[in-house]
This record gives structure tokens, C-alpha cells and sequence, in this order.
């Protein structure tokens, strides 16, 4: 395998791990992980890559370490962040993200060096970007008390309220006030 192969292929196993975090290999975030195709790689080529890679899951034989230490070893800082927005598209895809997906991406970019600032920034910047349905259960830790989840959505409401005078009309500025109307009724759950 050439070096382009390789990077593919690594991004096709996290891919494949990551859209069977849950157990079941989600169809949509599959189809999703399949999107991506360097221009350098033939369609017969990337076939046979995701064949394999399939295969490997199948049998166990995928490996989040394995996988992250050859991508640290071949990649810049700006080929990992195209990655993980990549994989972004693969949690979102279906509209439903669960805080174990965005906390193994998390994982993830961690272990490619990406500063968690730089994380927090990607995670946002994805979100906002996807429908989803729900929002605040991705910001607040169940282990929190209600008080603290308040407080903490509290600040994201802010955050995110300031933040929509600034986006153009569209899809963004749409999701950002789901974003806060979710956000709202969470505090509101939560403080009755």
C-alpha cells in the first residue's frame, strides 16, 4: 500500500470502529464512512479497502490504537482535523449523537495530539452544522447535580445565544436556535 492508502485505511477502520461504538454497525453512519474517497485512490481500490475493513471488524480485528499510532505517524495536524471532521459527519449523520460517541472522538483526537480547545472548537463547529434532534444531554454529565446542570447549561445558553446574531440565515443560525430552545427546555425540566 502506498502512503495515501494507508491514511485511508486508518481513517476507514476509526470510521468502522466509530460507527459500531454501540455494538451494531449503524447503516447511515456506514454509508456515511463510505463517502470519503481520496481522489488518488481508485473506486476498485477503496472498495476492496472498505471490503477489508469490514471484514476485520467482523472478526475483531480492528484497533483504535493501532490505527491512531500509524495516522500519528504519517499525518500532519491538518490531515488529522480533515479526519476527525470526517468523522464527525459519520456521529451526526443520523441525527442522534450520544455523549458516548462525541467522548470517543474525544478519545480519539486526543490520541492524535489535538488540543482538546481545538476539540471543543471542531465539536461545536460539527454540531451546529448536523440536525440534531437533541442537544443539552451532550452538554451536561449525568453525574452532575441539578443545580450544577443548570449552571453549566446555563452558560451554553449564553454562549450559544450570543453566538446566533453572528451566523448568517440558513442551517447553521436554524440549528444554533434549536440548539438554545433545547437548551431552554432542559433548564427548565430541570428547575421545576
Amino acid at each position: 500500500m502506498d502512503f495515501i492508502e494507508i491514511i485511508h485505511k486508518r481513517y476507514l477502520e476509526l470510521a468502522y470502529l466509530l460507527a459500531s461504538s454501540d455494538g451494531d454497525l449503524d447503516k447511515q453512519e456506514e454509508e456515511e464512512a463510505k463517502v470519503y474517497k481520496p481522489k488518488e485512490i481508485s473506486s476498485t481500490k477503496n472498495n476492496e479497502l472498505i471490503k477489508q475493513t469490514k471484514e476485520e471488524l467482523n472478526r475483531n480485528e480492528l484497533s483504535y490504537t493501532n490505527s491512531i499510532r500509524e495516522l500519528n505517524e504519517l499525518c500532519r495536524i491538518d490531515e488529522k482535523i480533515f479526519l476527525l471532521n470526517l468523522m464527525f459527519n459519520i456521529i451526526t449523520v443520523d441525527g442522534s449523537v450520544t455523549n458516548e460517541e462525541i467522548g470517543l472522538l474525544e478519545n480519539i483526537a486526543s490520541a492524535l495530539g489535538v488540543e482538546k480547545k481545538l476539540f471543543e472548537d471542531l465539536k461545536e463547529k460539527n454540531l451546529i452544522k448536523a440536525d440534531i434532534k437533541s442537544f443539552s444531554h451532550l452538554i451536561v454529565s449525568e453525574n452532575l447535580s441539578d443545580t450544577d446542570k443548570i449552571k453549566l447549561l446555563k452558560k451554553e445558553f449564553i454562549k450559544w445565544n450570543n453566538r446566533l446574531n453572528s451566523l448568517p440565515a440558513g442551517i447553521e443560525r436554524d440549528n444554533a436556535q434549536a440548539i438554545i430552545n433545547d437548551i431552554s427546555e432542559q433548564i427548565i425540566e430541570l428547575s421545576s
